[in-house]
């Protein structure tokens, strides 16, 4: 199931249980630009307060501010606790998890939107933003050969 949520208010904690519950992923969808941030300060820890400071652009710091929203607040529905005392580590490759391994997610970025899943198995999903006007079979046109194409 895909929710598309403008405010952490819209999690529902029946949803995420479900999910885990039933082994299905459940995925939030959200776009910097429409999304309630008003409250992030009592969200995010002081760990990811000072992550998100580190970054330069604007839209960096929005989407991780809305990534770790969402992820924080599920996780802390969840486990019963307040959102900002949810502890979210890195393994060697870069990915985040839950110190107490509740559940699995992922989180995935592009241009101004946001996709969190969560599921009780490992999950991953991606978003990528595809600019118009481009035309991938005239570039393969150019690169590949007759045959390839």
């Amino acid at each position: 199931m895909i929710k598309y949520i403008k405010s952490i208010s819209q999690i529902s904690i029946e949803e995420c249980y479900e999910s885990i519950l039933k082994n299905q992923s459940l995925v939030y969808c959200a776009f910097i630009n429409e999304f309630d941030i008003s409250i992030y300060p009592d969200i995010l820890s002081d760990v990811d307060m000072k992550r998100v400071n580190e970054f330069i652009k604007f839209d960096d710091k929005m989407r991780s501010i809305v990534g770790r929203m969402i992820i924080c607040q599920i996780l802390a529905l969840i486990m019963q606790i307040k959102p900002s005392s949810v502890e979210i580590l890195v393994n060697k490759f870069g990915k985040p998890f839950c110190k107490n391994r509740i559940c699995h997610f992922s989180i995935s970025h592009s241009n101004k939107c946001v996709v969190v899943a969560l599921n009780s198995r490992l999950v991953g999903v991606d978003v990528e933003f595809v600019k118009s006007g481009i035309y991938w079979t005239d570039i393969a046109q150019t690169i590949f050969s007759d045959k390839e194409c």
